[in-house]
């Protein structure tokens, strides 16, 4: 699994920053992760522009689609697409006297401008409070998930505990291998009609490798706290309880937050789900 992984990312990178270049010195189909693209006036793309955490801006011609995700777009006046311009979690800009000859497709992302709508701009800020009620909430659904999830599934939970024990370094650096190959191949996977289905499903064994490895990170949290005691549920309410603060916190908790989750997925994908042992010299 961890040898598929990286070699998965190493695909990733070269195709992501690797170009193709075509005939006559045009560029061909462009796909870039976690970069800008820019298509000058001289230039001309025969393929497609794809474009993953980055944006992309269009001042010469393609002759295909232009896709942009967690990204803004923009056609300069003189950008010429001879295919669709899709962007999703961005902003799609057009200027004067650009040319789209397909569809403009906008999703999760407002054409010409991103901003919160006027209400929401125009609430109170007392009703911000609000959040605080949220955090409560996610605080106590945290908890009592880990807690269904080690009375549901004990041994997966004990073995990836002993994983992440064992080597929590190695864990977050396999996790942040896992987010780095899945995340883009989920939303590749999902921009298409047919794989929608397998981009849930990888999602959904993203989730759960994470809330089990969470399990198993806040078990180790609150037995370290709770040694003597021989309450497995107190212990693990404990270090739920205490890593939910600390993710809450401002500033440090998204640090907190993240370094949980990558060390939670690794430990999870290093024991197949719990299913086996972690061999260890």
């Amino acid at each position: 699994m961890k040898r598929f992984l990286l070699v998965l990312v190493l695909v990733l990178a070269v195709s992501a920053f690797t170009p193709v270049l075509a005939a006559n010195g045009n560029i061909g189909t462009i796909v870039r992760i976690a970069g800008d693209v820019v298509v000058e006036k001289d230039e001309v793309v025969q393929g497609d522009v794809v474009v993953i955490f980055g944006n992309v801006r269009v001042e010469g011609t393609v002759y295909g689609n232009v896709v942009t995700i967690l990204g803004n777009t923009t056609i300069a006046s003189s950008g010429s697409v001879l295919g669709d311009v899709v962007t999703i979690l961005g902003t799609l800009s057009t200027g004067h006297g650009s040319r789209i000859t397909g569809s403009k497709v906008n999703i999760l992302g407002e054409q010409d401008a991103l901003q919160l709508p006027v209400f929401f701009r125009r609430l109170p800020a007392g009703i911000l409070k609000f959040s605080w009620i949220l955090k409560g909430v996610n605080l106590v659904s945290g908890i009592l998930l880990a807690l269904l999830i080690f009375a549901l599934f004990p041994v997966p939970v004990e073995r990836v505990r002993r994983s992440i024990e064992h080597k929590p370094g190695r864990m977050a650096l396999l996790g942040l291998l896992v987010y780095l190959a899945g995340i883009p191949l989920i939303l590749l996977t999902f921009i298409t009609i047919i794989g929608i289905p397998v981009a849930l499903l990888m999602s959904v064994l993203l989730w759960a490798a994470n809330r089990l490895g969470q399990a198993a990170l806040v078990l180790i949290i609150g037995r370290s706290l709770f040694k003597g005691a021989g309450s497995d549920l107190a212990a693990l309410a404990l270090g739920a309880l205490l890593l939910g603060i600390a993710a809450g916190l401002p500033w440090v908790g998204s640090l907190v937050n993240l370094v949980a989750s990558l060390i939670a997925v690794g430990g999870a994908f290093t024991t197949r789900m719990g299913t086996r042992e972690e061999k260890t010299a």
